[in-house]
């Protein structure tokens, strides 16, 4: 099952629907229990997309399409982190590490996400976190990529 796969199925409470008639900007949308999708985006891109979506239905409440009250964007940062805990967990990164996995490319392979996303996700972290922070047992540096060991 891949990333997209699993994500649908683990939030089966929401529809997902290809739609090839959204604006080429407008990446994605949730309104109610339907996510909508742009046909057009890459199947990564796509799946980074569904996370975020996905943590917009669970966290966000109202219209938020205009980012003009930091209420709203405070809601957009929210469901933004949730899915990048979705799509890169600590514990994935983890387990991509012992995988012998310490490269950008191979692990936005790994998550299936870009690697645009995947150092955006790492940048997630140190905002959270800071650069260097103990995490389950392992440390994790990332002030010049990533490096993890164990404690």
């Amino acid at each position: 099952m891949d990333a997209q796969e699993k994500l649908m199925s683990d939030y089966g409470q929401f529809k997902f629907k290809y739609r090839s008639d959204m604006p080429s900007q407008l990446k994605g949308l949730i309104h109610r229990d339907v996510i909508y999708l742009n046909k057009e985006c890459g199947y990564r891109e796509r799946t980074q997309i569904i996370a975020e979506e996905i943590g917009h239905g669970l966290t966000s409440a109202g219209d938020i399409t205009a980012y003009n009250t930091a209420d709203k964007r405070q809601q957009e940062n929210i469901a933004r982190l949730w899915g990048v805990e979705r799509l890169v967990s600590l514990d994935g990164l983890i387990k991509a590490w012992k995988l012998g996995m310490d490269n950008l490319n191979d692990l936005a392979d790994y998550f299936e996400v870009t690697p645009k996303y995947l150092v955006g996700a790492l940048q997630t972290y140190c905002d959270k976190y800071g650069e260097q922070f103990d995490y389950s047992g392992y440390r994790f540096d990332l002030s010049s990529g990533i490096q993890i060991r164990k404690i």
